[in-house]
């Protein structure tokens, strides 16, 4: 059964996310513009490097670690723990992949607008983009016109465009990441092809094979995966390559996006155990 105030407590931080996102946008707005913005010179800081518009990806991020745990129990019990392994490595890189998509569709609004592309990769997620938009055309005139023709196959070619969309979101990034790590060099030009939806659908896959430990191992794991991340995000200059060349900490920083998601679960497995003492207590 549903559990309506995780519920409520989504859908509160999937609004946020888009007010911010509008805020930003509109510099006439003022102050709530300023609440929308990401860079320290523009926006309102709560403490240090940490910004009022940051704080709302990784409570949407928590929000689906709350269900995360269960859905992944529930599905196994109907379709068996193969196909539900399956069915959520495919829900996550399709969400790369859609945030890859987005990107793409703003880059390519720059190529009209300026008649040029940033970088030259911009050219591959173009051909993603364009072979995404016929598919689902095409499948948009089956339903329509209520055509008898199986669609799985459909299905399954833009799922592989959308893996093709992810895997150069993961190359981009990778790439810009370690050439500047190796080099002790960064830009502020990023490729910009990671951010909220590319680390929510990384941080998914991360969790999964980690998601079948028992709430304690699973705790002592992903303490000492936060513990590493936190010993390298400290060193030399990490954290102003990962704060610099591309949101959400890129390539590397994924890795504190499955931490928010781990530690979620754990959360959930300790709320989830009250809730039923007190129902328990109540009967």
């Amino acid at each position: 059964s549903r559990d309506l105030s995780i519920d409520r407590f989504r859908g509160f931080a999937v609004i946020s996310m888009v007010l911010i996102q509008l805020w930003r946008d509109f510099p006439c707005l003022e102050f709530f513009s300023k609440l929308g913005a990401h860079k320290s010179v523009d926006g309102l800081m709560l403490v240090e490097n940490l910004m009022f518009a940051d704080i709302f990806e990784p409570m949407f991020l928590f929000a689906v670690a709350l269900t995360y745990k269960s859905s992944f129990e529930r599905r196994c019990v109907l379709h068996g723990e193969k196909a539900t392994e399956r069915h959520f490595i495919v829900r996550y890189i399709s969400i790369i992949g859609i945030g890859g998509i987005l990107r793409a569709m703003e880059s390519f609004i720059f190529l009209c607008s300026k008649g040029e592309v940033e970088h030259k990769i911009d050219y591959f997620f173009f051909v993603g983009l364009f072979v995404l938009l016929c598919l689902n055309l095409l499948h948009l005139i089956i339903w329509s016109f209520k055509i008898k023709l199986n669609t799985d196959f459909l299905k399954k070619i833009k799922f592989l465009f959308l893996a093709y969309i992810a895997c150069l979101c993961i190359l981009a990034t990778g790439r810009d990441f370690f050439s500047q790590l190796i080099f002790n060099t960064y830009k502020n030009d990023p490729w910009g092809y990671w951010e909220a939806l590319q680390a929510i659908g990384a941080a998914g896959l991360i969790a999964l094979p980690i998601i079948k430990l028992k709430t304690k191992k699973r705790l002592l794991l992903t303490t000492i995966i936060f513990v590493v991340y936190s010993i390298f995000h400290g060193i030399g200059n990490h954290a102003a390559i990962m704060s610099v060349y591309a949101q959400q900490g890129g390539f590397f920083g994924v890795v504190g996006q499955s931490c928010i998601l781990l530690y979620g679960t754990i959360f959930s497995d300790f709320y989830v155990a009250n809730k039923k003492k007190l129902l328990n207590a109540y009967m």
